[in-house]
């Protein structure tokens, strides 16, 4: 595992220190663990896992700016989040999930990696939270005409959308209105692409 973390972390241009990949051997066999008992991942391969998973929620990183305030919507088993905060101390990583099972794995998971991660029980229609974040992070979480306003409820003007999406990422993007493609490519680790929002007119 830890010959395969790091050989992909390189091709994203990472560094794994030892404490970050020890991190990553915990978070596997908590996930494993808890998997027996509820439906966290589908696959419990452990290449597939740290590709599909692991890796992949490492993708983004790069558009996340020094000290950035990050909102993960729908976090599930943790991913993006997670994986991003192991390895970017230095960001403030809240997580939304409002499915009660999976709150619970991610209380246990960030107690048990000893990571500062605020864990919320809600949808991000209902979040009541005051914050305002930079970063607005979905994997593969709803279509845009859903994910586009409700993160702009929560996003600084000059914020970002970080999103994962399929071979119908255009049919989504003609749906909305205000927002430009900032980036996007192919996911190195799994198919689809990174795609990055921005608003086109900063707001006033």
């Amino acid at each position: 595992m830890k010959r395969e973390l790091r050989k992909g972390a390189k091709r994203l241009g990472i560094e794994l220190s030892d404490s970050m990949i020890e991190k990553f051997i915990v978070y596997q066999r908590e996930l494993l663990e808890w998997n027996k008992k509820m439906n966290l991942v589908s696959s419990r391969d452990e290449t597939r896992l740290i590709k599909r998973h692991f890796l992949d929620s490492l993708e983004p990183t790069k558009f996340i700016p020094d000290g950035a305030r990050v909102l993960d919507i729908g976090s599930g088993a943790g991913f993006p989040g997670v994986p991003i905060k192991i390895i970017r101390d230095d960001i403030h990583l809240d997580l939304l999930e409002p499915k009660l099972k999976r709150f619970n794995f991610l209380n246990h998971l960030v107690k048990t990696l000893n990571l500062s991660i605020g864990i919320y029980r809600e949808r991000v229609e209902d979040f009541s939270n005051s914050k305002v974040y930079d970063i607005v992070l979905s994997r593969s979480v709803g279509k845009l005409k859903w994910l586009t306003p409700v993160a702009l409820s929560v996003l600084s003007p000059d914020g970002k959308i970080v999103t994962y999406k399929g071979s119908r990422f255009w049919d989504e993007f003609k749906e909305i209105d205000g927002w430009k493609i900032f980036y996007r490519k192919p996911r190195k680790f799994c198919d689809g692409t990174i795609v990055v929002l921005k608003r086109k007119n900063r707001p006033r």
